[in-house]
């Protein structure tokens, strides 16, 4: 009888040795995973893909806690040590719980639109842009004109439109008169060079009653 107790023992030492080592195995494996997810999540910088990230990463983690769970009760059935199964409480249902919980948090306030401000611009962002564009013109303001005036070199609109019009219509009528000068009777007639084979009517008809 007590060989046979001792083999009863060894065989659920084994099995707690087999169990612990799964244990340990399955939630480092969680642990890696968890850190992946966050670290993606983090530098990814567009909207889509960022909840794309923690979408899968919500689905796989949640997968993998049910796992360590079963590992954890199992362990937990053969464990006899209170503390050791404190400690196997934490490590096998708390922290795979708690990080899968961190995971769907955050893809619920990204599908809600919670971090938008840290992703990059979409449709749903553009009136933002436009209200920080007027905001960036309000805060600049309109130039100061009286240190305007002030500056030599500067010359207000509409004189220089005033001023530019005036010599437009000076040119203008100088070039008029210029041509009315021109097309006097005068200045066509001397103009015109004497054609030494040209002969007035009045001198064709003096010659002739001669």
């Amino acid at each position: 009888m007590m060989f046979g107790s001792q083999n009863r023992d060894y065989d659920s030492d084994q099995e707690k040795a087999f169990l612990e080592n799964l244990l340990n195995q399955r939630v480092s494996f969680f642990l890696i995973f968890f850190a992946l997810v966050l670290a993606a999540s983090f530098f990814v910088k567009s909207k889509m893909l960022f909840l794309a990230i923690l979408f899968l990463g919500l689905i796989i983690s949640w997968v993998l806690t049910l796992t360590i769970f079963v590992t954890a009760r199992k362990l937990g059935s053969i464990e006899k040590n209170l503390f050791s199964k404190i400690v196997r409480w934490l490590v096998g249902y708390f922290l795979p719980f708690f990080c899968s919980l961190i995971i769907s948090v955050g893809f619920i306030s990204g599908a809600f639109g919670y971090f938008d401000p840290y992703l990059t611009i979409d449709l749903g962002k553009i009136p933002t842009v436009e209200q920080g564009i007027k905001k960036l013109g309000e805060t600049l303001g309109k130039p100061d004109s009286a240190s305007l005036r002030n500056n030599p070199n500067f010359r207000n609109i509409d004189d220089v439109i005033k001023e530019q019009a005036k010599q437009a219509a000076a040119e203008s009528g100088a070039l008029n008169d210029s041509l009315r000068r021109k097309n006097t009777p005068k200045d066509k007639a001397a103009k015109v060079k004497p054609n030494p084979n040209f002969k007035s009517i009045e001198s064709i008809l003096n010659e002739k009653k001669r």
